[in-house]
């Protein structure tokens, strides 16, 4: 994106401190810059002093932790107050309901997830058109991934005849598996490997913006 002057956002919770953690391992390798940051607590809704702050900081893009609950009056609080850097969110906005709460200021919002709406996997679109016509709204990487989970697990089981234990962990960590939220296998220490989606919502949905598939970026720890 050639932004490099960043604020951060952080919800107060393991979810929003974890995020945090990460991308300060991390930010330096890329040339960023923190400008500032600011926490907020998971029942705030009013973002008036937050947003002021931010505003005045000039930043080049924001990453804000939070749930689509949060996300959506702090997304729409920052575009009413006249700030249009990016916003870089992840799985927690994933939902209908971001947009919904937010408008048309969720518009250009970009979230890094596990579900591509637009992935031409038939696993994926088969996914996403049952699970739209049973619930009768948009399917959100929860829903993928929940999904995904009692998958892989049926999967094990039929490999391993129906038992549990020490044959079923086998079956499933020597396995590749083609689920709504890509292809998943497993490394020696049994951490998934896959692909990271980022979506970016236009024209009142999520779309794919860009696929994150690099090894250095995304291989998880192993033994070696």
């Amino acid at each position: 994106m050639g932004k490099k002057k960043v604020v951060l956002v952080t919800i107060k919770n393991d979810f929003g401190q974890a995020l945090t953690a990460g991308f300060k391992e991390a930010y330096e390798k890329f040339g960023l810059t923190i400008i500032n940051e600011y926490e907020y607590g998971l029942p705030d809704r009013q973002f008036g002093p937050l947003v002021s702050k931010i505003k005045n900081d000039n930043p080049e893009v924001i990453y804000a932790s939070g749930y689509y609950f949060t996300a959506g009056p702090l997304v729409s609080q920052l575009r009413a107050a006249g700030v249009t850097a990016p916003i870089i969110g992840q799985e927690g906005y994933d939902s209908e309901k971001f947009i919904e709460i937010a408008g048309a200021a969720a518009e250009g919002t970009l979230v890094t997830t596990s579900l591509d709406r637009d992935s031409d996997s038939p696993v994926t679109q088969a996914f996403l058109a049952e699970f739209r016509k049973a619930a009768g709204f948009g399917a959100d990487m929860v829903a993928a991934s929940a999904y995904t989970a009692a998958s892989v697990l049926i999967d094990g089981l039929n490999k391993s005849g129906g038992k549990g234990g020490e044959a079923l962990k086998n079956a499933i960590a020597a396995g590749a598996f083609k689920t709504p939220i890509g292809t998943l296998s497993f490394n020696d220490l049994h951490e998934v490997k896959k692909d990271i989606q980022v979506q970016i919502v236009k024209d009142k949905a999520f779309h794919r913006y860009a696929i994150i598939s690099d090894a250095a970026l995304l291989t998880p720890p192993s033994k070696k």
